[in-house]
């Protein structure tokens, strides 16, 4: 059986609404005909009007929504059936740290921290080729999601499934997730080796700096992307609320970007701040470029298949048939005076 992954599987919730649009149908239908039978009565309606019935309206809400099904499927990007394309190892693993506490749901205005997260990160590792890379999710616990890989869609499936609920305790623990880092990096010992940490900065005495100076002694370096306000009253908004604590003071959610900072200098790599996030790959590229030594050993790069476009094409004429259908049928002709 084919493995079956998904491009962009958050927009599988826009299935959602077809049931809201099937109800709206029905709504609407029943409006017309209250609203006919109002204007002409029960008597002169069927002989001005075509036939209210059911046929009609049912018959372009099943075209509608399985047009519009079809193309949600689409748009998440279904893939399955794998190719692979020989491709250059540059001898790079890359472990991606991914904070998923609370405070990364914090809204800093527009997108939350942990949805800017998953998107810088897409970015860098849809850039990599011959370049491995692996998921540690952590929060008060700590969740290896994904190991090294070359598979970008198992990754990206990984990552999106990135959350809260996917680690045992709340809270945040920066320096256990970097030992497992470690330890996902120590599987291999002939690539060089880096770290992407993605936080808002928030530690719980889980002595990082100690956790840093580990990966320092084996030559690995740390990319700090912090995300969240760094101002020292940011207060932490979720679903557009303050979070506030028993006594009514808000929960404070700035970023702390002094540890990052520390952490990246610790171990000779890099911080890099909120609003440079969408330049990660070229930072990546300028700053770490000169790692991907490797032995130029050709290696098969495992890819899955589009398929978005089996889906795409039968929803785009689905929504042009229910386009030239009737809602109703023609207006009977009148009844002849003989």
């Amino acid at each position: 059986m084919h493995e079956l992954v998904w491009k962009s599987p958050s927009a599988l919730w826009l299935l959602w609404a077809l049931p809201v649009l099937i109800g709206s149908a029905v709504l609407a239908h029943r409006g017309t005909r209250r609203a006919a039978l109002a204007f002409a009565g029960a008597v002169m309606a069927p002989r001005l009007m075509p036939p209210l019935n059911a046929a009609g309206p049912v018959r372009r809400t099943i075209l509608v929504v399985a047009g519009l099904g079809l193309a949600v499927v689409a748009a998440a990007g279904p893939a399955f059936g794998v190719y692979y394309l020989p491709t250059k190892a540059r001898g790079l693993d890359l472990a991606v740290v991914l904070d998923v506490s609370r405070s990364m749901l914090a809204d800093d205005g527009g997108d939350t921290r942990l949805g800017r997260a998953r998107s810088a990160i897409s970015w860098l590792v849809d850039d990599l080729r011959g370049d491995r890379a692996g998921l540690v999710l952590f929060a008060g616990q700590t969740v290896q999601a994904c190991p090294l890989t070359l598979d970008r869609g198992f990754f990206r499936t990984a990552l999106e499934r990135a959350g809260p609920g996917a680690v045992g305790r709340g809270g945040t623990q920066v320096g256990p997730a970097l030992d497992e880092a470690l330890r996902m990096l120590d599987t291999s010992w002939d690539r060089d080796k880096l770290v992407l940490l993605v936080t808002d900065g928030g530690d719980q005495e889980s002595f990082p700096k100690t956790a840093a100076e580990r990966l320092e002694e084996r030559k690995v370096r740390v990319i700090a992307l912090g995300l969240g306000d760094p101002s020292d009253d940011a207060p932490l908004v979720l679903d557009g609320q303050v979070v506030r604590q028993a006594d009514g003071q808000p929960v404070a959610a700035r970023l702390n970007d002094a540890l990052l900072r520390d952490l990246a200098a610790a171990t000779n790599g890099m911080y890099v701040p909120p609003e440079a996030a969408h330049r990660l790959p070229d930072l990546y590229a300028e700053h770490f470029g000169e790692l991907r030594r490797g032995d130029n050993q050709e290696v098969q790069e495992k890819h899955h298949r589009e398929r978005y476009q089996w889906f795409l094409l039968p929803a785009i004429l689905l929504l042009l048939a229910q386009a030239g259908a009737a809602t109703y049928g023609a207006q009977r002709a009148p009844a002849s005076v003989s």
